[in-house]
């Protein structure tokens, strides 16, 4: 399937709702597009070129020097949008959202676990159908921010494949992330971190700026309560 554009400057803030643990959250959406995009690749080669490159600046370079494309964002815009909607989840479409896309993300304290959302929006490009093809992985890393910056926590990823029955899309999936070391160990006294959840399609995302192709990013809070 041919794409128009992978990524792209940030034009602006949308508010949505969506059904997030229980109850109805409100979230900024914010979508990028990138100028000078000759050719994005196809959400198939990714899997290829998931072998090939281990950080996200290799795979920057082989996208600006074949397609045109940058994984770059305003990183002081972002912030300051962050900033300004700060006690909302922010869902960040710093890749190409056609195929999947996180919806949301939240933690539960008690089982220290986090659990992210995550919708599949085409029938097909996914690496085969089930028993028949190898199909592929929805990787999701979560940081947390103790006091001095996001650091990563863990990563951890959804298994799927094409569909073969003629059902249309979405599907809906979950992400389940345990907590490290260094977030079970913090005191639970109902205090507030921030945290952000990467997800990338093929390509496991490496750092807390990780800007995937395919995939998005959601910032939020959570609340260590006892």
């Amino acid at each position: 399937m041919k794409i128009s554009a992978l990524l792209s400057r940030l034009t602006g803030a949308v508010i949505a709702f969506f059904f997030a643990t229980g109850v109805f959250a409100s979230s900024v959406v914010l979508d990028y597009e990138l100028e000078n995009c000759s050719q994005p690749p196809e959400h198939e080669e990714l899997s290829y070129l998931a072998n090939e490159f281990q950080t996200s600046k290799e795979l920057s370079a082989y996208l600006y020097e074949k397609h045109g494309c940058t994984l770059a964002v305003d990183e002081d815009y972002l912030a300051e949008i962050q900033e300004k909607y700060k006690y909302q989840q922010i869902i960040t479409n710093t890749g190409n959202t056609r195929y999947e896309a996180l919806e949301s993300c939240a933690y539960h304290p008690q089982r220290e676990e986090f659990a992210c959302s995550m919708s599949v929006r085409q029938r097909f490009g996914f690496a085969g159908y089930p028993a028949i093809g190898a199909g592929s992985n929805e990787w999701v890393l979560v940081c947390v921010d103790y006091g001095n910056g996001l650091k990563p926590m863990d990563t951890a990823s959804v298994h799927v494949h094409d569909e073969q029955y003629g059902e249309p899309p979405m599907w809906y999936y979950a992400a389940m992330i345990q907590a490290d070391e260094t977030l079970q160990a913090q005191v639970q006294k109902g205090q507030t971190l921030k945290a952000r959840a990467i997800l990338s399609w093929a390509a496991r995302p490496t750092d807390c700026s990780y800007q995937p192709v395919w995939g998005n990013q959601a910032d939020f809070r959570i609340k260590l309560d006892p």
